[in-house]
């Protein structure tokens, strides 16, 4: 389970069924690359 922080202080708790290697941002959305080839995840 990972939790984000967002603006405004709001917390966002989310299953992932990947293992994270990198988080970026991007418009409003969160881009999550796992640590396998081809992971990728938004939220948001």
């Amino acid at each position: 389970m990972y939790g984000l922080v967002i603006a405004g202080g709001a917390v966002i708790t989310t299953q992932l069924e990947a293992t994270p290697a990198r988080i970026t941002w991007s418009g409003s959305y969160v881009w999550i690359a796992g640590d396998q080839p081809n992971e990728l995840i938004r939220l948001g």
